[in-house]
C-alpha cells in the first residue's frame, strides 16, 4: 500500500473512531422544552376535502415559521408569526396577513386550528385546563381533551420517559389533523 493510501485510510479510520466516541449532548427534559424544529408530514381532513403536505416547523416562544412542501419537496407556502402578527406567503407570491396566526389559519381554512395549542401537543403537553387526560406507564401523554379538541398521541419516538411524540392526531367536530414527525431538532 502506498504511503498516500495508508495516510488516507488512517485518516478515515480516525474520523470514524472520533465520530463513534463523540459525546452525545443531553436532550432537554420534554417538560422544559420551549424551542424546537421538526420535520414531518401533516394531513388535514375536513368536510371540503383532505390535504397532505410535508412541513418544517421552527417554533420559539415568540415566533413560528412553518414551511409547507409538496411530496416532491417544492415549497408551497410559508406561515409565520412574530410580535408584529402573522403572515402567509404562497409560492405564487400571494401574501396574506392577520393580527394572529390563529386568525390567519381560520381565514385560510375556514376552521379554527389553535397553533399555540398544537405546539404544546407536539411536545406531549396539554394546557392547565385539559381534562380526560390519559397517560402511559412512563407518565407520557396518550390522550386528552384540550381547548375543545380531542388529542391523541399514537406513537412516541422510543420507549424512554423523555421521548417526544412521533405521531399525533387531533380532532374537533369534522376536522382532523394528523402529524407524523420524522425528525426533531432541539
Amino acid at each position: 500500500m502506498s504511503a498516500w493510501r495508508f495516510a488516507a485510510a488512517s485518516l478515515a479510520a480516525g474520523l470514524l473512531f472520533a465520530c463513534s466516541t463523540a459525546p452525545v449532548a443531553p436532550r432537554p427534559e420534554r417538560s422544559s422544552l420551549e424551542r424546537f424544529v421538526l420535520d414531518g408530514r401533516l394531513a388535514i381532513s375536513q368536510p371540503s376535502g383532505a390535504n397532505t403536505v410535508r412541513i418544517n416547523w421552527d417554533h420559539g416562544a415568540r415566533q413560528d415559521r412553518i414551511g409547507f412542501y409538496s411530496p416532491l419537496g417544492s415549497q408551497l407556502a410559508l406561515l409565520s408569526r412574530d410580535d408584529a402578527g402573522a403572515r402567509w406567503e404562497a409560492a405564487d407570491g400571494e401574501v396574506t396577513e392577520a393580527a394572529s396566526i390563529d386568525d390567519l389559519v381560520v381565514y385560510l381554512t375556514e376552521f379554527f386550528v389553535p397553533v399555540d395549542a398544537l405546539s404544546r401537543w407536539v411536545r406531549g403537553r396539554v394546557s392547565d385546563h385539559a381534562r380526560a387526560i390519559g397517560l402511559d406507564a412512563q407518565g407520557r401523554l396518550l390522550q386528552a381533551e384540550d381547548a375543545g379538541w380531542q388529542v391523541r398521541i399514537l406513537a412516541y419516538e422510543n420507549e424512554t420517559p423523555n421521548a417526544l411524540p412521533r405521531t399525533l392526531e387531533v380532532r374537533r367536530d369534522a376536522m382532523r389533523v394528523r402529524l407524523v414527525i420524522e425528525e426533531w431538532h432541539l
